[in-house]
């Protein structure tokens, strides 16, 4: 079976552009994760943390944790700073 992003309100919530990074922290440890260009993914986009890409930022944080989490909700974005 195919996994596929949150469905809220009848539609899938796409992800992020591709080089938005995240960062979670579960049990002490923290995480980060990155969207890339995954052409094996419906949608072209993945998740990329550790050497693992997962068709969405739930998959991920689920890989993490080792059970079900709200991705939208586990991850939070990194924001950019500069000039």
């Amino acid at each position: 079976m195919e996994t596929t992003n949150r469905v809220r309100g009848g539609r899938a919530r796409p992800l992020p552009p591709v080089d938005t990074t995240f960062t979670a922290c579960h049990k002490g440890k923290r995480y980060a994760a990155t969207i890339v260009v995954a052409r094996e993914l419906t949608s072209g986009r993945g998740v990329r943390t550790g050497r693992r890409v997962f068709a969405s930022l739930s998959a991920a944080g689920t890989a993490i944790t080792g059970y079900t989490v709200n991705g939208w909700s586990f991850w939070r974005l990194v924001e950019e700073t500069g000039a």
